[in-house]
């Protein structure tokens, strides 16, 4: 039996508003059932099921685990766990992060190609960095549409504008054009979907069991020198796509390269502010053992230690350094997307 059609869509900074203008454009009658995923803050309770709930005419609310899908709903993934799609239910992980995020979208558009194959429409909208454009190409593998937001009118148009750098898509369009290619697509009868590649289904697999042994990662990726930022493990780059830059530790800790650039920048910063942490307690320290000493009457002692709190003084004076002017780097960065987010307002 051919699978029902399914929508996924993903979206972060700048998303909520166009996917409110997205699913009200859709009719109670739609064949197809629908999932989302947008970055929300793992820690925190959302709001925004109920939110579009109250715009959108379709029944919408958070995904809850081993849910039926039925056509004609909304799922949306709730704080701090994966969306993952299988034939007929939904299932709601706690797996490792990819690309720092959980929920992420790779993993809800990966497990959606994987169950669906021809039958999903992958959408991307507004947001920061390349989430989702790993998981629009295996749609793409497998046979399913692929939508873009253009970044014309994306708030933040980094999202769109690496799906269509990496992806050939089938279609960039503006919001408002959205709703009518969902509905073509959802009524559209679907041809027989063909084999899933064999390295997607093990990646599929990555976020339901954990933990792959090195020769099962042999066969998605080659050993590279740098370690995973998150578990600290090895890490491989993947195989496939072979035009991307993307990476894997055997624990299911994924990354593309920009992600994993961010993650190493804040490990580094965080290893930074322990050791000048460790180096001005050591100062410290060695300053109350060189007063101590000398009011024991062992002056030269006493000058050895001094000499040495100096030292690990001098060099917890480095890394301050060092961190303020990573932090004007960081500053600077921030003032250049708000001067960009003001021309494209």
């Amino acid at each position: 039996m051919k699978p029902q059609p399914i929508v996924v869509i993903g979206g972060s900074a700048g998303s909520i508003h166009v996917l409110i203008d997205l699913l009200t454009q859709l009719s109670e009658d739609l064949s197809a059932a629908i999932f989302v995923v947008v970055h929300l803050n793992r820690t925190a309770p959302s709001n925004l099921a109920m939110l579009l709930e109250r715009k959108c005419r379709l029944p919408t609310a958070f995904a809850r685990d081993q849910q039926s899908i039925k056509p004609g709903q909304v799922y949306i993934a709730p704080p701090d766990y994966h969306l993952f799609v299988k034939p007929g239910k939904i299932q709601l992980i706690r797996g490792p992060l990819e690309n720092r995020m959980r929920p992420a979208i790779d993993v809800l558009f990966r497990s959606a190609a994987v169950a669906y194959q021809n039958s999903v429409t992958g959408i991307i909208l507004s947001g920061m960095l390349d989430d989702g454009v790993v998981g629009l190409k295996a749609i793409k593998r497998c046979g399913g549409i692929t939508i873009v937001q253009s970044p014309e009118e994306a708030q933040f148009p980094s999202m769109p504008e690496s799906a269509i750098a990496q992806e050939n898509v089938d279609h960039i369009v503006s919001v408002e054009d959205m709703g009518s290619l969902i509905e073509k697509y959802a009524s559209q009868p679907s041809s027989e979907p063909s084999a899933v590649p064999e390295g997607l289904l093990i990646e599929s697999q990555m976020v339901e069991r954990v933990m792959f042994n090195s020769d099962e990662m042999a066969q998605i990726g080659d050993t590279v020198a740098q370690s995973c930022p998150t578990c600290s493990g090895p890490l491989w780059k993947m195989k496939f796509p072979s035009n991307s830059l993307r990476y894997r530790c055997h624990v299911g800790h994924s990354f593309t390269a920009h992600s994993l650039l961010d993650a190493q920048d804040e490990a580094s910063e965080e290893a930074l502010w322990v050791a000048l942490r460790t180096l001005e307690e050591r100062g410290r320290l060695l300053e109350r053992i060189s007063e101590d000493t000398k009011q024991k009457g062992s002056h030269a002692l006493a000058e050895t230690y001094q000499a040495r709190a100096e030292e690990a003084l001098n060099h917890a004076n480095s890394i301050r350094r060092l961190l303020y002017s990573l932090g004007s780097r960081d500053t600077m960065a921030e003032e250049t997307q708000e001067r960009r987010d003001k021309q494209i307002g």
